[in-house]
């Protein structure tokens, strides 16, 4: 964590990289007193509490909490890694990275147009934020102020493009239906073709479209929503570890072991008995 208003970048006051060491960490409820919060999960899973609503945030996925919005992160798995960043987006001098007051002011309205989930494909939010970190890393002086000072604004940049995006897929219907229904039902085989031809697009534009409003191709979202789901089943219940894994799709429960590993940093087993200790 590192506060970067004292390195000579206004309104960041501060920026981090979390990686979860320890099973069911869970951060208490709190706010950011004049600061937008805004982070991307790299690895791993979390689940937000933003006032009377829960989202499972994904790995890509984008998660925005605004000001003096109370909220928490729960459940957090071992392994978890997410990047986050406060902005304090105020007009008063020196001014939010040194911009003017309607530039700040329009930066404002796009940022607050984000919802509190955004999923959609965030690689190059992902490469800003890591050049933002390189650049602290790298040897002080006034070249490595400029340098963090650009590496926000493009990283801001980034970020706040995603509300055109969000824009343009909000009228997608037919696409948000295919969505939510391979999320709510993950178990269910699912065939591109079919998929494509019920949102009225070809194969190849229905799996870009998809990725742009996801992050990922549609079979890769489908084994995120399975292993989801499948956290959710291991710490809630009995369930055999090969039964979820039956039940879920998934050719064996070693197969189901590894995807589960490979996304959580911990095997079926280890998360259920972290669970219920």
């Amino acid at each position: 964590m590192v506060n970067l208003e004292k390195l000579g970048v206004p309104g960041v006051p501060l920026a981090g990289f979390t990686r979860s060491v320890r099973y069911g960490w869970t951060v208490d409820e709190h706010a950011h007193a004049g600061c937008l919060e805004i982070g991307l999960c790299l690895r791993g899973s979390l689940v937000l509490e933003s006032g009377p609503d829960r989202h499972t945030i994904m790995p890509g996925d984008l998660f925005v909490n605004r000001p003096d919005q109370r909220h928490r992160l729960q459940a957090l798995p071992k392994g978890d890694v997410h990047y986050w960043i406060h902005l304090r987006l105020s007009d008063a001098p020196p001014g939010f990275l040194g911009l003017s007051a309607p530039e700040i002011h329009a930066l404002r309205r796009r940022l607050n147009g984000l919802p509190c989930r955004v999923p959609a494909d965030t690689s190059r939010i992902a490469t800003a934020f890591h050049r933002l970190f390189k650049c602290y890393d790298g040897p002080s002086g006034n070249y490595r102020m400029f340098a963090l000072r650009c590496a926000c604004m493009s990283l801001v940049f980034e970020i706040s493009e995603l509300t055109d995006k969000q824009q343009r897929l909000a009228g997608t219907d037919k696409l948000s239906a295919i969505i939510d229904r391979i999320r709510s039902r993950p178990e269910q085989k699912i065939n591109l073709d079919t998929l494509a031809k019920e949102a009225a697009l070809s194969s190849t534009c229905f799996i870009n479209v998809f990725k742009q409003a996801t992050g990922f191709p549609p079979l890769h979202y489908q084994l995120m929503c399975r292993l989801t789901e499948a956290k959710r089943r291991l710490g809630g219940g009995d369930e055999s570890i090969t039964d979820i894994a039956a039940a879920l799709g998934f050719a064996s429960s070693q197969h189901f072991s590894t995807h589960f590993k490979k996304m959580f940093g911990c095997t079926p087993k280890a998360f259920r008995q972290a669970s219920q200790a």
